[in-house]
């Protein structure tokens, strides 16, 4: 990461975050298509996220006409219909169309990706029955301290072996329930890589990768707390997590991916 992020420093995990405990009641407004359900899922963890299901409702009238239509841009759809939010640019990693599911239920609004041989209108029925690859949320709560504690800000060097990651950053590894962690911090921002020591695998290679792409690339400045999660023994799109805090708003990213989630965040930056 460059210099500058130390001090400053398409497109995703669904009640992955401390709840809002001051939140008001909502209700969930999509904009086109039909109901869309959600259910989050995240393996190998070990921070204090909640799990959560979530549903996204439509309260639009549904259509009887086909949901397959070519002239269809889901991502052109989701800009018309919430022009004044921002969402990741950045492609998410789908290698056929990317169709989307959206939710805005006042202070939480939240988007689902996902890959598939044809392109849906927004929040389609059909939906239901697939796995999205990518996740946006963006989260207001009452206060800077409540937002900055939704981060789950986890730093875990003390007493932990110094590994290179290159470009003058310092890894800390420890081991923890079948699992070795690989943490180290930049600016604002901690990261950390959780591998199986059943499955034999190895953070170190990942986390020279992220700290390589980072050297290259401005992540979205946060007021006090970033978190990037990566887990390598977890599949699905909330196996890849990044967090950040900005003011009394939380934005998470998550993807399958773990350079496709740091692109997401990329291209949130200001």
């Amino acid at each position: 990461m460059k210099k500058s992020l130390l001090y400053g420093v398409v497109l995703v995990s669904l009640g992955l975050m401390s709840g809002c405990t001051n939140s008001a009641t909502t209700t969930t407004t999509v904009q086109s298509g039909q109901s869309t359900t959600e259910t989050t899922q995240l393996a190998g963890t070990t921070s204090s996220t909640t799990q959560s299901s979530t549903t996204l409702e439509s309260t639009t009238q549904q259509t009887t006409s086909s949901e397959h239509t070519a002239q269809i841009n889901p991502a052109q759809a989701l800009q018309a219909a919430f022009p004044n939010e921002q969402t990741p640019t950045a492609a998410v990693n789908h290698t056929q169309t990317m169709n989307i599911a959206v939710a805005d239920e006042g202070s939480r609004f939240s988007v689902l990706y996902y890959d598939m041989a044809q392109p849906l209108v927004l929040n389609s029925k059909e939906l239901n029955a697939q796995q999205p690859i990518a996740h946006f949320e963006k989260v207001q709560y009452a206060s800077a301290e409540q937002a900055k504690a939704a981060v789950n800000q986890l730093n875990g060097q003390d007493g932990a072996m110094g590994v290179d990651l290159g470009y003058g950053i310092t890894g800390y590894q420890q081991g923890a329930a079948g699992s070795t962690y690989l943490s180290w911090s930049e600016g604002k921002w901690s990261l950390y890589v959780q591998a199986s020591n059943s499955e034999g695998q190895d953070p170190v290679p990942t986390a020279k990768e992220v700290v390589a792409f980072l050297e290259k690339n401005y992540l979205p400045a946060p007021n006090t707390a970033g978190q990037i999660a990566i887990h390598l023994n977890a599949t699905g799109y909330q196996a890849n997590q990044i967090t950040w805090q900005d003011n009394t708003i939380v934005y998470t990213v998550s993807n399958n991916d773990a350079i496709a989630a740091l692109k997401m965040a990329v291209s949130m930056a200001k």
